[in-house]
Order: structure tokens, then C-alpha cells, then sequence
């Protein structure tokens, strides 16, 4: 709280973390390393994280829709059909689909063990939230969402190559809002990074704009 925390709380709270970080590695020869994610106004929480030795990495745009209406319906390219994931069935081909729809000079992809620990092993993890589009038994685009009290949240978003510009990233990011106006939210939201012009341009072409900016700070805290 602003008004009540003491100056040096953010490298308190910085430093309990890297302590945590430590002590879950399993593997005791890995590189350990912590990222942060911070709102780039938060001047006083970037100069402790900043002292403690991390590293400015990347900006990401905060983007939102705010949803007046019903969505119209989708129309899907032809011969494509969606379906919601199947926990531990489509766990793998969902992993494999997701990191090569992001693949970009530069990017590490995380374990399958961490992607399915932070995504299907989240608390609020529903099925019902998870489409994946298919053509034929190829599957071809996957959007995967949470439910948050006050919104809705995009968390990944995936086209296969050979499906870019046809229109059905648009489709999935439109249906979404669609299941999430008719739960009863008006708000949708999600993260792009601002290396990626594409995508930031892609979200602003179905009504998303920006709203907020994150700055990605990481340490090397061990090096095995």
C-alpha cells in the first residue's frame, strides 16, 4: 500500500523471492533465473529491483477491449471446426502447437512441465475456456483463456504458418469475446510484446487498444 509500506519494502519482497526461486530449483547444475514483470510507472519498484542487480529485458503492451454489445457470430475459414481442449489428451499437441506458433529468433520456450504447471495446473483453469481449431485432424489455431472476477484474459493465442491472414486469428480472438460477453464480462484483456508489431497491430485491427505498459526485468541468480 502506498501510503503505508516502508521505503525499503520492494527489495525486501524482491530479495524474499529470489530466496524462493533458489530453494525450488531441483536441479542444482541449472541456470536459475528470476524475471519480473512491472508496470513501467512504478518508478520506486523499478530503482529496488534495478539495485538488486536486474536487468531491464523487454517492454510488453497491456491491451484491452471493452465490449458494448453482443459479438456477431463467426464466420470460420471453410472446412475448419472448433472444439474446447481435453485436459491430459491434448496437453502435449497444445504445448507443441503454442511453441511453434511463437517461435522467434531469440525466444527460449519454457518445459513442458513449467508451460503445463502455469497454464492447465492454474487454479483457474476451465476446459470450457480453451478452443482449438482444427482442420481436419491438423490442428491449425488455439486460444486459451482465464476468468478473472473483473475480466477476461487471452493468454495465448496461436496460428499456424500456413493459416496467417485468413482471417481466423481474428475469428478466435472474436469468438472469445463473445463467451466472455455472455458470462457476463465487458472487459477483455491481454499482453503483447512490443518487439512484436505484428501482433500489437493485429489486436488493434479487431478493437483492442493499449492500455498499460510493462517493462521485463531478469537476474541470473545462480549460474550451477
Amino acid at each position: 500500500h502506498p501510503s503505508y509500506a516502508p521505503e525499503d519494502l520492494p527489495g525486501l519482497l524482491s530479495a524474499a523471492c529470489e530466496a524462493r526461486a533458489n530453494e525450488q530449483s531441483s536441479d542444482s547444475h541449472a541456470q536459475i533465473t528470476a524475471t519480473i514483470y512491472l508496470p513501467h510507472v512504478n518508478l520506486a519498484v523499478r530503482k529496488a529491483v534495478e539495485e538488486r542487480g536486474f536487468e531491464l529485458i523487454k517492454y510488453h503492451f497491456g491491451m484491452r477491449i471493452e465490449i458494448q454489445a453482443p459479438p456477431p457470430e463467426q464466420a470460420w475459414p471453410q472446412g475448419v471446426s472448433l472444439r474446447n481442449a481435453v485436459p491430459g489428451q491434448d496437453d502435449r499437441i497444445i504445448y507443441d502447437f503454442i511453441q511453434a506458433a511463437f517461435d522467434w529468433p531469440g525466444r527460449t520456450p519454457p518445459s513442458f512441465e513449467r508451460w503445463r504447471g502455469l497454464m492447465v495446473d492454474a487454479y483457474n483453469f476451465d476446459r470450457d475456456l480453451w478452443f482449438l481449431a482444427f482442420h481436419g485432424d491438423e490442428l491449425v489455431g488455439a486460444v486459451l483463456c482465464f476468468e478473472y472476477p473483473q475480466y477476461g484474459w487471452v493468454r495465448q493465442l496461436g496460428v499456424a504458418q500456413d493459416w496467417r491472414r485468413q482471417g481466423l486469428g481474428a475469428a478466435l480472438l472474436r469468438h472469445v469475446f463473445g463467451v466472455f460477453y455472455r458470462r457476463g464480462h465487458r472487459r477483455v484483456g491481454l499482453v503483447v510484446e512490443s518487439g512484436n508489431p505484428k501482433a500489437f497491430q493485429f489486436y488493434e485491427r479487431v478493437g483492442m487498444k493499449r492500455v498499460q505498459q510493462y517493462i521485463e526485468y531478469r537476474k541470473i541468480l545462480a549460474n550451477g
